[in-house]
């Protein structure tokens, strides 16, 4: 696991959630937006949860 990965992962669903929100309140938001930063958030999601669970074994 390395701390650059984690931290662009917790980055890019910062920005995912922001943007989302941004043109949601903007009126502008379409199933592109849904569809490319949902797949981001996703994966952020899954990567931060794979490498916590990395860290929890490891301490055991």
């Amino acid at each position: 696991m390395k701390k650059s990965s984690v931290a662009f992962a917790a980055l890019a669903l910062i920005w995912s959630i922001y943007y989302l929100a941004m043109r949601r309140t903007g009126g502008l938001l379409n199933r592109t937006d849904l569809l490319v930063c949902g797949t981001v958030a996703l994966l952020c999601i899954g990567w931060l949860l794979y490498n916590l669970a990395g860290l929890w074994r490891k301490k055991e």
